[in-house]
């Protein structure tokens, strides 16, 4: 909530300077501790605005984000970043509000793909990849040290992983070999598009190595 209070307020402080919103107008709850020069509290008031949440004090909430953070920042130190998607925000309502029609373990599919995928053209991801990303891990090491209990399976990301490239249309992919899986988006590359890619990075290395081995 305040990540997404935070990159609003960004994107309206560059255009106008004016962060300030009258709680009261927008919500109607939660204004009897809201103090408009903590920057803090705005971001909460704008994050909770656009997740559709509603806070009791800003106080408190503010003091929970700072020991959030605090945790965070340790779990970064001892495992390094964690793995963000980037999501289209009409999906993800639609994973809140109507997941009869976006199902979670779809959602979470996708998010751990994008998270993996990010702003490739394309790229080679396995399964076991896109498992521990929708588990916002970034690598097989971190999930093994934090999940305790998976909350998907490697046939659930492959079951959301159809439902994302045959029944939705978000994902492209060409599987090379039977066992190398490539993977864009529509808006990026179409399924021929990834083999012309893959075919000519395979031409520009073999160039490469006859280069190298002319040069030698």
């Amino acid at each position: 909530m305040w990540f997404a209070g935070s990159l609003y307020l960004d994107k309206i402080r560059d255009r106008d300077n004016d962060y300030r919103v009258p709680w009261e107008d927008s919500h109607g709850q939660g204004a009897g501790d809201l103090d408009e020069d903590d920057e803090r509290h705005m971001a909460l008031a704008w994050g909770a605005k656009t997740v559709g949440a509603e806070i009791g004090s800003f106080r408190r909430e503010a003091q929970l984000l700072k020991e959030a953070q605090a945790i965070v920042k340790q779990f970064e130190r001892n495992h390094g970043t964690d793995a963000y998607p980037r999501i289209r925000e009409d999906l993800h309502w639609q994973a809140v509000k109507r997941p009869d029609q976006m199902p979670p373990r779809n959602f979470l599919t996708l998010c751990g793909l994008f998270a993996v995928l990010q702003k490739s053209r394309y790229k080679q991801i396995s399964r076991e990849r896109i498992l521990c990303a929708a588990h916002g891990c970034k690598s097989k090491a971190v999930f093994d040290a934090t999940i305790r209990c998976p909350w998907l399976s490697l046939d659930q990301i492959r079951g959301g992983l159809d439902w994302a490239i045959e029944g939705a249309g978000f994902v492209t992919a060409v599987t090379v070999g039977r066992r190398r899986t490539y993977y864009s988006t529509p808006s990026r590359l179409s399924a021929s598009g990834i083999v012309d890619a893959i075919n000519k990075e395979r031409n520009a290395k073999a160039n490469r190595r006859r280069l190298q081995i002319l040069n030698s």
